[in-house]
């Protein structure tokens, strides 16, 4: 709750443009989306799994949370704040919804999309569609060609650096801390993209409308 208020005080006082950027921005005042994510991990490495009638609304909660997510990422809600005001904290909590309930209980159909290949590598390289596609989005807006090339140009761009960086400096990093986890069962390839259909087996009590829960290994 502290970041949210935090962000409410900074843009009532300033509703400026630049403010709202110094929002999105700042760390410190995105902490509540990094503990729902650190709240999920928690959940899912100490295999805290619901069971009976949470479990299937937790499972059911995942495909309108991801379109909540769509929904939201859509809009144009940055410059007005309105994204500052409570965009961060409702994208932190559905972004952990999803993730708890994908990696615990999905749904059949939802398990099959998860299951997509190339979605399984875009999952594998998002590290660096994260770091990169902002700075080139920036870089893109000075090339003088319409808005349509201009876009394929930034998302094409962000895809092969992003994946350039994971092939080429951060599986050598990830492989070497393979070094400190190789007595762990369950550990994740690096070489193709993990399948989010992975439970130990007894791991979780079965479901006939869920897929089998995916374990995740935490660094």
């Amino acid at each position: 709750m502290l970041p949210e208020i935090a962000r409410l005080i900074v843009l009532t006082r300033d509703p400026s443009l630049h403010s709202v950027y110094s929002v999105y921005f700042r760390t410190d005042l995105h902490m509540d989306g990094l503990m729902w994510g650190a709240l999920a991990a928690m959940l899912i490495d100490a295999q805290l799994i619901p069971t009976g009638r949470l479990r299937k609304i937790i499972s059911w909660a995942a495909p309108p949370a991801l379109t909540m997510i769509i929904l939201i990422a859509s809009q144009n809600w940055l410059p007005d704040g309105r994204f500052g005001r409570f965009g961060v904290s409702l994208v932190g909590l559905l972004s952990a919804v999803l993730i708890y309930a994908a990696a615990c209980c999905p749904l059949r159909f939802f398990n099959v999309a998860l299951e997509y290949r190339p979605l399984r590598w875009i999952g594998m390289v998002s590290y660096g569609l994260y770091l990169w596609h902002w700075p080139l989005i920036r870089a893109a807006e000075d090339v003088p060609v319409g808005p349509l090339s201009r876009t394929i140009l930034a998302f094409g761009a962000t895809f092969i650096i992003a994946a350039i960086s994971f092939y080429w400096y951060e599986r050598p990093f990830l492989r070497l801390k393979e070094r400190f986890v190789a007595g762990k069962s369950g550990a994740v390839s690096l070489d193709r993209p993990p399948s989010v259909n992975s439970a130990r087996p007894g791991q979780v009590r079965s479901s006939p409308k869920c897929a089998k829960p995916a374990h995740v290994e935490m660094p």
